[in-house]
């Protein structure tokens, strides 16, 4: 019986770590995907064509309204529209990728500091 008794205390402890990892852990990932949803716009803004720079102007970053985790990289507006249109090109004006070439570029460097916020941020609350 001794042992049954030592499982469940183990199993409790288990759990309320888990429930803590579900609730603290978003918050210190956000900020790592805010980093890099910065960083990926900033890269954006640098390989956009530039005519009167409204394009450039419209890439924004958002963050997800909570419970979700993640932030949007948003290219046009009402003003830019035609951002699809620079970046996939139509059939009189050829394509002026700036949008996804960024991404392709920082994809790896995205993931994997994701992958570490996630990790250090669930051993720290491992061990407290």
């Amino acid at each position: 019986m001794p042992g049954n008794l030592s499982v469940a205390r183990s199993r409790v402890r288990i759990a309320k770590k888990l429930a803590r990892i579900r609730k603290e852990a978003p918050s210190e990932v956000r900020g790592s995907l805010q980093k890099s949803g910065i960083e990926l716009a900033a890269m954006q803004r640098r390989l956009v064509p530039v005519d009167e720079g409204d394009t450039k102007e419209s890439i924004r970053v958002m963050q997800l309204a909570l419970p979700k985790i993640g932030v949007l990289v948003i290219a046009g507006s009402a003003k830019a529209f035609y951002a699809r249109w620079v970046e996939f090109g139509t059939q009189k004006t050829p394509a002026q990728p700036f949008f996804w070439p960024a991404y392709r570029a920082l994809r790896k460097k995205i993931k994997k500091r994701t992958r570490k916020a996630v990790k250090l941020s669930v051993q720290r609350i491992w061990r407290s």
